[in-house]
């Protein structure tokens, strides 16, 4: 999964950054870098298809702090593939980019019209996943580039 600026997102402890990586880097056996997509059946009709994103045994989920709504990492173990309703916390909806191969945007389940995006952390000095309120909009920091197989 890259951004714009072609940064691949890599598990960092537990936070999602994005970071110049080279295709040997993110195959490699010990690196923890490898994010990886489980598409989910679900028992409602939904236009989009739901996907948790994961690495080793953490994945993405959305949650409230206070009246501000994020991302953090989890630690899950076994990512569950079926869900009973369309809201999760790890569950993101994704978005195809009109015209554009393997690009898209991811929407939170819990949170309609939240999109996963990028954004400038200084404090980590890197690019950084975050959640954000994107309404109807266009914005290029919630556009993702992945290959899904």
């Amino acid at each position: 999964m890259m951004n714009m600026n072609s940064q691949c997102l890599v598990i960092d402890g537990d936070m999602f950054l994005f970071e110049s990586k080279t295709n040997a880097e993110l195959m490699s056996p010990d690196g923890n870098s490898v994010i990886k997509f489980r598409t989910y059946i679900s028992d409602q009709e939904k236009d989009n298809i739901a996907v948790a994103i994961h690495a080793n045994d953490c994945v993405v989920v959305c949650c409230e702090n206070g009246d501000k709504k994020e991302i953090k990492t989890k630690k899950l173990g076994e990512v569950p593939v079926f869900i009973k309703d369309q809201k999760h916390e790890a569950i993101f909806y994704k978005h195809n980019i009109p015209g554009k191969t393997n690009h898209f945007k991811f929407e939170s389940s819990l949170a309609p019209k939240w999109f996963l995006a990028f954004e400038f952390n200084a404090s980590f000095d890197s690019w950084v996943l975050v959640l954000k309120n994107v309404e109807d909009k266009v914005d290029q920091s919630t556009e993702m580039e992945a290959q899904l197989y």
